[in-house]
């Protein structure tokens, strides 16, 4: 894999930030989005979310669906 590659698979480590995020465990930092169905079997189905945890806090389908639109 070429560095270029490389960069794209691993942003934390790019910018430096791969002691507490760039993967999913215990006393990282994450945001994560929870898709209804597989991005890898049709890309459409990146609409389908079904939850978000960002900052610590899951917000499931009903609390993104009550936010204002455009946060």
């Amino acid at each position: 894999m070429g560095s270029a590659a490389g960069h794209h698979l691993r942003p934390a480590e790019v910018f430096e930030l791969d002691g507490e995020m760039g993967t999913i465990e215990a006393g990282r930092l994450a945001d994560l989005v929870l898709l209804r169905a597989k991005a890898l079997d049709d890309v459409a189905n990146t609409r389908n979310i079904e939850a978000v945890v960002t900052k610590g806090e899951l917000k499931t389908r009903l609390e993104l669906d009550a936010l204002p639109m455009g946060r």
